[in-house]
């Protein structure tokens, strides 16, 4: 075995020591302290992730709040020890997909690199997904540098598996070389250059061993890996041609390391998020750098930029500590000339990409895969060295093959594809991501409409039904089909005819038809903008643009500030500045904006834009508008023409995109120009050329006309004459962008945006939902962080008097906020908000913690009692087996509980388990169904225990006859239970398919009430069961103070009746209210509490045992003699004058124990009348811990029927 761990022993200096821990035996016993105040740690932690008010970031799941808090103690664990792991250079599992990289030549290693201590050595490195094959020279491959603070990891597929899947899985690459390169450690191991000679070496190996080209190499890393990734690019910089080396294609950098001596995290905002202890970072810096100062530019990036031709892309947290530090050295990079593409990923703490899988950060993670990929696969030969000016065409075959759909080698089954789809979406699910699709109430008429895009109500308008059937009479032989792509036997007569018409409306030269929007800014981005041209875009423009900019062959985009002109002026200058192409007028610089912003609703300054890109283009007039008009049509200009036309710059404008989803009530979009850009839309658009054309009925929904009637004047005049509105606005409760001004301007756009405290958001919109007004709230990421919003769309169709309403419903809730800040309420939640947080409450996770503490404690206590028994060397008896039974059962209830928890959401209202993912219903009503099972028996079986217990220590007639009624009804009610269970669906399986529907023709019973009549009278038997001894109790010849002691032991039980009229009355609530999301806690712990209730009277023999050491043992020996009066009627005792009495043996304390039981186990009934009725002559009677002695007295006549 070849370990290269200590191969650099001869180049140590004095470098930093190991600390005094790190030897034996400190190092055990610091160890074993650390991890038992981890566990200690352990219900601080759980507590902080259960409750979502106490986590870091409260939009945080509890896994990544829980797994965040542990990893950092074992980290700083490993950290203060710090021991270096050890590395091989043996396939290991790995097989032939690790492969060795040797040392080239020396000549390569100049500068930093050519160190007289640290020599170049022979390293190795993992393949993903499989070994290199022939091809490999065609493929795009990755080389990975992995995390670790330059002293832990191996890039081996446990490390680096889910890394290099990201990826694969993504298209960003074909394959991943993952290299272990050396790790440094305490006492000189490995300093640097160690680590960047390795990265150098497999470089280079790549390039020339293996013949990848250097524009399909990509080089990333994550945490300290993107240090050395960054220290190669530097390196590549100063002697890429020294060295005749060229640059790769691009680099991703995964919250790169970028200022290793920064672990003094004392005042970082992040310090309570991230999981990275400084003492990781301080091992980590110390024995990297070496003796280089820490300011040293391969050490230290930030404060050290440089120009690099490779453009890279930067994912930075914002949740961890270096969050800061890397937004300003990608800020530093791109004032060098360097082109840094800077992904922020929300609330997340540091490298995510390695993480992910362990600290929930998963779905988040893949995100960043998927931005990453849309970087890597725009790059083509961006800053590869080449004679001509503009990248050759083969550049953009070669992309548009690297990134096309690859046919995988072996097909993944059906449950490998489902199962994967799974993982991503649970995740979406548990950080509250997850979209679903659901009924709209204003579209059943239970909400006045403020949030559809209906804007005129044209698409629910009866004269726009007519003007429709009257378009499609005029044309009775119409194809109802399209018929064909639009470049084949798709287009028409009357297609052709619409789109000029359409056009001619809005002052354009031509039009094409498409069949939404999205599709038309997905055809425009990608077939306009040509190589080497730049995208300048708002940086609020709609996400169809994002995804045509993010897919189209212009290289270079740039973001100004939203509806910023100067911030455009300053952008424009920068492109003019920095593109020599566009500096000569021979590439264009394309703006992308929209008239009226989606989430804003506040319009462009088009006018102004134009007037700056003519200032600065003059000359050249190589700057061209896309704007996208899908939110004015129908609402700005002549007759809704937009926002173009009401300016008058119709021949100012490239493009237009208007959209027929909003104000023209039907489908579709028209992009309109002239006929160079629809050509080549026609030539160059995927989404055009290969999609069917619009059929007649798609166009005779658009031609039906447009029609506006504006409310926007009246609600703003509404809302700023409120009483309440200074105060409001004041406190920060209320705040409208668009309010400002609206007297002076001309019009006024449909979208209004009502804005709130952060926090209070959802709050209002619960408001606004229980008074019956239909609003979205928006939230990041649909808009930044900290800006979300009521989306208020004023309709056509609404009312005066609706619009009254809205307002007054607004300032109601305003007025309850300020109520509640002024303490003049006990409130501290919005009465409309804490219903809604009461009906999504998740009680899962707390069904299973509690009931798995009691199904623990009723567990031990089921054991005790074999134990108490066993001391006092009796058999287990009937009672103590159906107790056992009985808990067997219940845990099996509580199986079925924990596992639909997690797989049917059970705890959560069922209205939101469904919406979210409707297989977990069945989930859900399975588990509910094994939950019925399994408590219809364990129910009845802690019933008979008691009743057999009873049995056996009040052998009297009245406990007998209530026995067997009691017993008689518990096992009556077991069996039709039972046959309500399995008869409730025909078929069974409907049972599960309930609430999803799916099986129109079943029958089933209503189950809450069954649910409810199970409770009832469950509730009447435990009643009657918990008062039988009762009346024996009262009978006994002790004093008031031992009955109520005795009868407390039997009034145990009690808890068990009120669990099950708890769970009563909860099923009465659920009638009654329609709350569906009960839990059913209390069916679970009713049975626990009862079995513990049934084991508590029997436990006494423990408690003799460990005090007096004998569990027959009293606190007293002393025996008397009592002649007992007789008790019964006068009838009695008038047959008993002076013939019988009753006769006792007790203790002077009252114990009730006797020689005879302590000697012999027993007690002793001795009779006059041998075979007397009710007894048999030495008939044993004992209550586990109270013994009861007797002597029976009988006369001649008649026996005293009163048994003590």
């Amino acid at each position: 075995m070849r370990i290269h761990y200590i191969s650099n022993l001869a180049g140590m200096t004095a470098h930093s020591q190991h600390p005094l821990v790190s030897y034996q035996p400190l190092r055990s016993f610091f160890q074993l302290s650390y991890a038992i105040l981890v566990i200690l740690r352990l219900p601080y932690y759980a507590t902080i992730s259960l409750i979502p008010s106490l986590r870091p970031i409260r939009t945080w799941t509890a896994k990544q709040t829980f797994m965040s808090r542990l990893v950092y103690p074992l980290l700083d664990a490993t950290s203060r020890v710090g021991i270096t792991e050890k590395l091989t250079l043996e396939p290991g599992k790995e097989g032939e997909r690790f492969q060795t990289v040797p040392v080239p030549s020396s000549d390569l290693f100049k500068g930093a690199l050519a160190s007289e201590t640290i020599k170049p050595q022979e390293v190795g490195g993992t393949w993903f997904p499989n070994a290199p094959g022939k091809d490999i020279a065609s493929k795009t491959a990755v080389l990975y540098f992995h995390g670790g603070a330059f002293i832990q990891g191996d890039g081996r597929t446990v490390q680096c598996g889910s890394i290099a899947k990201k990826f694969l899985d993504t298209g960003a690459a074909d394959a991943v070389f993952s290299l272990q390169y050396r790790l440094s450690g305490y006492n000189g191991v490995n300093p640097f250059p160690a680590a960047l000679q390795d990265a150098l070496s497999s470089y280079v190996f790549l390039l020339n061993t293996l013949n990848i080209p250097s524009s399909q190499i990509l080089i990333a890393g994550d945490s300290s890996g993107g240090n050395l990734a960054t220290a190669l690019l530097r390196y590549l910089h100063e002697f890429g041609s020294a060295i005749n080396t060229p640059t790769p294609k691009c680099a991703v950098l995964l919250s790169p390391w970028v200022e290793p001596f920064y672990y003094d995290s004392r005042g970082n905002p992040n310090r309570n998020t991230d999981f990275t202890p400084g003492t990781f970072g301080a091992w980590g810096a110390h024995s990297y750098a070496g003796k280089l100062p820490r300011t040293d530019p391969y050490i230290t990036p930030l404060g050290n930029p440089f120009p690099t031709p490779v453009p890279m892309f930067v994912n930075a947290g914002t949740a961890e500590l270096f969050y800061e530090r890397i937004t300003k050295w990608a800020s530093e990079m791109r004032e060098a000339g360097s082109v840094v593409e800077l992904h922020i990923e929300e609330n997340a703490v540091h490298d995510t990409f390695l993480v992910g899988d362990i600290i929930g950060f998963a779905d988040s993670a893949w995100g960043v895969a998927t931005k990453m990929a849309e970087f890597t696969s725009t790059m083509g030969d961006y800053g590869q060295d080449t004679d001509s000016e503009i990248p050759p065409i083969s550049t953009f075959i070669t992309r548009l093959r690297d990134t096309a759909p690859q046919l995988s080698q072996s097909r993944h089954t059906n449950s490998t594809f489902y199962r994967n789809l799974e993982e991503v979406l649970d995740s979406r699910r548990t950080t509250g991501l997850y979209w679903s699709v659901v009924e709209n109430q204003w579209q059943v008429g239970d909400a006045v409409d403020f949030c559809s895009g209906d804007i005129l109500g044209l698409s629910r308008s009866d004269a726009r039904r007519a003007e429709f059937h009257a378009e499609v009479a005029r044309h009775p032989d119409f194809s109802i089909g399209s018929n064909g792509v639009r470049l084949m036997d798709g287009n028409s007569k009357y297609l052709e005819q619409a789109e000029k018409d359409i056009a001619a409306f809005h002052g354009a030269e031509d039009g094409l038809l498409v069949g939404s929007a999205f599709e038309a800014n997905v055809a425009v981005w990608t077939a306009l903008p040509r190589p080497g041209d730049v995208i300048v875009y708002d940086a609020l423009v709609h996400a169809s643009t994002h995804e045509g900019v993010n897919k189209s062959l212009a290289i270079d985009k740039f973001e100004f500030p939203h509806n910023d002109v100067e911030g455009f002026r300053r952008v424009l200058l920068e492109v003019f500045k920095s593109q020599r192409l566009v500096q000569q007028g021979k590439r264009s610089i394309l703006v992308a904006v929209e008239s009226i912003y989606s989430m804003d609703g506040d319009v462009c300054p088009l006018q102004e834009l134009v007037d700056v890109a003519h200032e600065l283009s003059a000359g050249h007039g190589n700057i061209q508008f896309v704007v996208d008009e899908a939110h004015s049509i129908g609402v700005i200009g002549p007759k809704g023409s937009g926002l173009v036309c009401e300016l008058g710059l119709q021949k100012e404008i490239a493009i237009v995109v208007h959209s027929y989803g909003k104000a023209i009530g039907a489908t579709g979009a028209i992009i309109l120009g002239n006929k160079i850009t629809r050509g080549a839309l026609t030539n160059f658009a995927r989404s055009v050329i290969y999609t069917t054309a619009p059929s007649f009925l798609f166009i005779a929904a658009i031609k039906s006309g447009y029609t506006l009637l504006d409310l926007a004047m009246l609600f703003f005049d509404l809302l700023t004459s409120h009483p309440t509105w200074p105060e409001a606005e004041k406190r920060g409760l209320l705040r409208v962008p668009l309010v400002d001004g609206w007297e002076e301007r001309s019009f006024l756009a449909h979208i209004l945006p009502v804005m709130t405290r952060p926090e209070y958001t959802w709050w209002l919109f619960f408001q606004l939902l229980a008074r019956g007004f239909c609003v979205f709230p928006v939230e990041h990421p649909v808009v930044p962080a900290g800006k979300g919003r009521l989306r208020v769309i004023i309709h056509a169709s609404n009312t005066e008097d609706q619009v009254q309403g809205f307002v007054d419903a607004v300032f109601s809730w305003v007025e309850e906020m300020i109520k509640i800040e002024d303490g003049e309420t006990t409130a501290t939640v919005s009465l409309a908000a804490d219903r809604v947080y009461t009906w999504m409450s998740d009680s899962g996770p707390g069904l299973v913690i509690s009931c798995s503490i009691l199904g623990f404690i009723s567990t031990v206590f089921v054991l005790l009692r074999f134990w108490a028994r066993r001391l006092t060397r009796q058999s287990f008896g009937l009672d103590g087996w159906l107790c056992l039974a009985a808990l067997l059962c219940h845990h099996a209830v509580l199986a079925a509980a924990g596992i639909t928890v997690y797989k049917g959401g059970l705890g959560r209202d069922i209205r939101i388990t469904s919406t979210q993912d409707p297989n977990s219903v069945v989930w859900l009503f399975q588990g509910v169904f094994i939950g019925e099972v399994g408590y219809t028996y364990s129910s009845p079986l802690i019933k008979l225990s008691v009743l057999s217990f009873y049995w056996r220590i009040f052998p009297t007639p009245f406990v007998k006859m209530g026995c067997k009624i009691l017993g008689a009804a518990s096992i009556a009610w077991c069996i039709a239970i039972t046959i309500l269970d399995f008869v409730q669906c025909r078929p069974l399986e409907a049972f599960w398919y309930l609430e999803l529907q799916v099986l129109p023709t079943t029958k089933c019973l209503d189950p809450t009430l069954c649910f409810l009549g199970n409770s009832i009278v469950n509730a009447i038997i435990d009643f009657f069961t918990l008062v039988l001894p009762l009346h024996e109790v009262s009978k006994l010849y002790i004093s008031t103070k031992k009955k109520l002691v005795i009868g407390s032991v039997f009034l145990l039980g009690g808890i068990a009746f009120a669990a099950s009229m708890v769970r009563s009355i909860a099923t009465g609530i659920m009638v009654r209210e329609g709350v569906t999301n009960f839990t059913r806690t209390a069916t679970v712990v009713e049975i626990y509490v009862a079995i513990i209730g049934a084991c508590m009277p029997t436990l006494v023999p423990i408690y003799r045992q460990l005090r007096y050491g004998d569990p027959l043992k009293s606190n007293t020996t002393g025996i008397s003699k009592q002649t007992l009066p007789v008790k019964g009627s006068s009838a009695q005792k008038k047959h008993l004058d002076n013939t019988g009495s009753f006769e006792r043996l007790s203790n002077t304390d009252n114990d009730f124990m006797s020689d005879d039981y302590r000697d012999n186990r027993r007690v002793n009934i001795s009779s006059r009348q041998a075979g007397a009725p009710g007894y048999n002559q030495g008939e044993s009677y004992q209550m586990d811990g109270v013994m009861v002695t007797q002597k029976t007295v009988w006369s001649e006549h008649k026996q005293n029927s009163n048994v003590v």
